[in-house]
């Protein structure tokens, strides 16, 4: 399964939620300036802000869900593969059975040699169109793990926050959400155990 794919969706998630709770938290702090007898006046407002991150690759390779969807997808590669790798051994021995009556009978008729080269060559053909098809359901199966994956941190992620309660979360991945992190915020463990814990896959759980 392709990890920086995946790393590209979760992020997505990942900002989407940040930018949420940035615009949440914004508009408290903002109220709250209104009101100056009743807000903390001691401390700056940015400093009050809860901050935490996620490894974003901890969470792919530790979370149920991402692990039994791996699986699926690894499955099908495995099946598409096995599929094409039998045609194309079956076409290679049709060939050398075919070069191997050209020599055998150098005065085979050509309308027969060439029917045979013809069939040889469709059945190549047929090939090409078939690894095509398998490709794009693979893309497609891809997408539709990837979307389930999205939508399942995504609804986590809310629920998760609304104990936690953490302004902003990031993640943790190279050119990605966050500069700099004190290790005290990270919160990748917590999240995989939370997710994991709403997760049902005996399988896995074993």
């Amino acid at each position: 399964m392709n990890h920086k794919t995946i790393n590209y969706i979760i992020n997505g998630v990942l900002a989407v939620g940040i930018i949420s709770l940035f615009i949440l938290q914004l508009g408290e702090k903002q109220c709250a300036s209104l009101y100056p007898a009743a807000s903390d006046t001691s401390q700056d407002s940015v400093s009050r802000l809860s901050f935490a991150y996620i490894n974003v690759d901890s969470l792919v390779l530790n979370y149920y869900l991402a692990m039994d969807l791996r699986g699926q997808i690894v499955v099908k590669e495995e099946n598409s593969r096995s599929i094409i790798t039998q045609r194309v051994r079956s076409l290679e021995l049709q060939m050398r059975k075919y070069k191997q009556k050209l020599e055998e009978n150098p005065f085979l008729p050509h309308e027969q040699s060439d029917a045979e080269y013809r069939h040889l060559q469709r059945q190549q053909q047929e090939i090409f169109v078939l690894e095509n098809q398998l490709t794009q359901e693979l893309k497609a199966e891809q997408d539709r793990v990837y979307q389930q994956l999205y939508d399942s941190i995504i609804q986590q992620l809310k629920r998760y926050n609304e104990v936690k309660k953490v302004s902003i979360i990031f993640s943790n991945t190279t050119g990605d959400n966050i500069l700099y992190a004190k290790e005290s915020y990270n919160m990748t463990q917590e999240v995989i155990d939370f997710l994991n814990a709403s997760f049902t896959s005996p399988s896995l759980k074993e």
